[in-house]
């Protein structure tokens, strides 16, 4: 019963529910231990690694008919692996003195040497996050349990931004609202672990039908909790997923990243 939950709590019935945060702290702590755990079984914390020369590689070797069909778009990743190429050393480090370069060669007529001092900064930070990227699965792990955190409040200011004409209804109410859905959300993903964990075969289908179950439940979920029509509960659960989803992609990256920078 989707939403029913939080509709109660805030209707002041809340005598019989665990509190929300608490909840959610449960729920996160064990979908968390089994993402670890079967992650670490699986291998999917290990060798996650860009490399552009390898892909170059492989689009250069592609001269059937069809792939030279293709060239147009082909020619493009080929020319961005040779700016790789340029700048990259035999042991996979970058070298800077090409980057800065590089760099100065492409930059604006107009451009300040501060501009360029920044530029080098920012490809000095990027180098390093290349360099480094074997730990990128590592660094997630290590940033996920904070990236969760921090995307409670970003799910309730949406929700505060999708219903900002409605008076009676206060941020406190989107928090709850919040903190239920990815309390929700932590139990699907725990369940579809475990069952993928012993179905292998299984994984397509378990995302496509998580997917499909989370769609339902967010809707369901606007419809109880916010008693809103048909129509505008589907728009608002569209403008959540799209939304949810490009915050959800570039909050986890930004956080590796800056892990990276930090350290």
């Amino acid at each position: 019963r989707p939403g029913r939950l939080t509709r109660n709590y805030l209707d002041g019935q809340r005598a019989r529910y665990v509190p929300p945060f608490r909840m959610f702290l449960l729920a996160s702590l064990l979908f968390f231990l089994t993402v670890f755990t079967v992650g670490d079984e699986f291998g999917w914390f290990d060798g996650w690694k860009f490399d552009p020369q390898g892909q170059a590689e492989k689009s250069m070797s592609l001269t059937t008919p069809a792939s030279r069909d293709a060239a147009g778009q082909a020619g493009g990743e080929t020319a961005a692996a040779d700016l790789f190429a340029d700048i990259l050393l035999p042991d996979g480090s970058v070298d800077r003195d090409a980057l800065h370069a590089l760099i100065r060669d492409q930059a604006d007529e107009a451009a300040t040497p501060e501009d360029i001092e920044m530029s080098y900064k920012t490809a000095d930070r990027a180098a390093t996050v290349y360099e480094n990227q074997d730990r990128f699965g590592a660094r997630l792990r290590q940033w996920a349990p904070r990236f969760s955190l921090l995307f409670l409040p970003v799910f309730s200011l949406l929700l505060t931004f999708l219903y900002v004409w409605h008076r009676k209804i206060y941020l406190y109410d989107h928090l709850i609202a919040g903190l239920h859905f990815q309390t929700f959300l932590y139990l699907l993903g725990t369940t579809l672990l475990l069952v993928a964990a012993v179905v292998p075969q299984s994984a397509d289908w378990l995302i496509l039908g998580g997917f499909l179950v989370i769609i339902a439940y967010l809707y369901r979920m606007l419809r109880v909790t916010y008693r809103s029509g048909r129509v505008m509960s589907a728009l608002r659960t569209t403008v959540l997923l799209i939304i949810g989803m490009i915050l959800l992609a570039k909050l986890a990256l930004g956080l590796v990243i800056l892990s990276f920078l930090l350290t």
